[in-house]
């Protein structure tokens, strides 16, 4: 291109060029450019005059033609560099958004075993150990039935709805770097979350205390089981009423990273709605 390009400019009226950098190989350009234009009889180049007092003029456009296509080439590299960090870019935007996203899943999953593992101790812990108490004839007056309930209200069937959840959630991580459907499980399961309502409708936090100081009884049972405390008790008792918020908070953490043409993108707005 360059060598098509300086026929023209050879032909080219001079112009003044005051900016122009001193040409100090001006001889050896002259002496070598004949020296191609004899060697090429059938290069349109033969047009050309051999360089003569004006080859000055030439040389400065010939150089400025060789700076015009490295230019392009060097810009040309910077467009596709700017191509590829762009690229690079999108892919480790995708990468990070999908590294939070996963994050994101596997905390819901360790938030809900951390759950399943505090109704667990409170089933076999206090559940199991005062049931069997209150349903005695010997029970000495620890908890009437009414009051046992009252205490626990809907513990049990919410134990049992969380352990299978659980695995539930499990399984759909595990399926992780294929589609995790986080959604799809709690629309799956958000019929047995209905039991929550009549649970924190009767729930009162203070009422395992209000035993505790009328129920002498129920006071000393904890005494003689000194692993166990009422603290302990009232503390655990309230996690399924705070369950229900965190699902929220995590299911909209969960959209924010999904793409809306994410398999599960469209499940985990009707979780969101159930919730």
């Amino acid at each position: 291109v360059v060598m098509f390009r300086l026929g023209a400019l050879r032909e080219a009226k001079p112009q003044p060029e005051p900016n122009s950098e001193p040409v100090s190989d001006l001889a050896q350009f002259k002496k070598e450019l004949n020296d191609i234009l004899s060697k090429e009889p059938h290069s349109p180049l033969l047009k050309m005059k051999p360089l003569d007092t004006d080859g000055e003029e030439v040389w400065k456009k010939f150089m400025d033609a060789v700076l015009f296509v490295q230019k392009c080439l060097k810009a040309k590299k910077m467009l596709w560099m700017a191509h590829e960090l762009a690229k690079k870019f999108r892919e480790d935007k995708e990468y990070l958004t999908e590294r939070n996203r996963v994050r994101v899943l596997q905390e819901v999953v360790s938030t809900e075993t951390s759950f399943v593992n505090g109704l667990n101790s409170i089933m076999v812990d206090y559940h199991a150990p005062l049931q069997k108490l209150v349903f005695q004839e010997s029970n000495a007056g620890i908890l009437t039935p009414e009051e046992f309930n009252q205490l626990f209200g809907q513990i049990a069937p919410i134990h049992s709805f969380h352990l299978t959840f659980l695995e539930l959630m499990k399984r759909e991580v595990d399926n992780w770097p294929g589609p995790v459907q986080m959604g799809l499980a709690f629309n799956k399961c958000y019929q047995f979350l209905k039991i929550y309502a009549d649970h924190i409708k009767s729930f009162d936090s203070g009422y395992a205390t209000t035993l505790a100081v009328n129920k002498p009884a129920f006071a000393n049972w904890f005494t003689h089981n000194p692993n166990l405390s009422l603290n302990d008790l009232n503390s655990k008792l309230i996690t399924p009423v705070q369950r229900i918020p965190r699902y929220e908070l995590l299911l909209r953490e969960i959209i924010k990273l999904t793409d809306p043409d994410y398999v599960d993108f469209n499940d985990l707005h009707t979780a969101m709605a159930h919730i």
